[in-house]
């Protein structure tokens, strides 16, 4: 499967309250639809439109960040079959196809979801990298 791109429809963003003790954010991501997508491609291959909703909940409803939008992948015409009698039928996808617009989705979501966290002065959804001091070897002491 190749993933042609990822685009948003729908964006959303609320901080309602002080947060109260310990604070804990939940990163969820749901595939709405998966539909055939008309691009005009040649015939070997099938374009899936695959809706998504990205969600970012904190606990004790203090913040909420939801992102909605559609995956346009590229698919061999037999596997691309495979794919939606499977979700038409169970509404689920494959380990592989979902394992890659899975990631794809999180990659362009999360780093939204960072900014959209930043402007409404919330933690950042996903943790970031930090430097950590280290302890001093027994050679660095001497």
């Amino acid at each position: 499967m190749n993933i042609l791109n990822v685009t948003f429809t729908a964006i959303s963003a609320n901080r309602n309250s002080v947060p109260k003790g310990k604070l804990s954010i939940n990163n969820n991501i749901k595939i709405d639809s998966v539909e055939e997508s008309n691009i005009g491609l040649d015939k070997t291959k099938t374009a899936l439109k695959i809706a998504f909703t990205y969600k970012t909940e904190y606990s004790s409803d203090f913040a909420k960040i939801e992102i909605k939008g559609e995956t346009l992948a590229l698919e061999e015409v037999k596997v691309a079959k495979g794919i939606l009698d499977k979700w038409k039928k169970d509404k689920v996808l494959d380990k592989e196809p979902a394992r890659l617009l899975i990631n794809n989705i999180m990659m362009k979501c999360s780093l939204e979801s960072i900014i959209l966290a930043k402007e409404l002065g919330l933690p950042s959804p996903i943790p970031l990298p930090m430097m950590r001091q280290d302890t001093p070897t027994k050679e660095a002491k001497k």
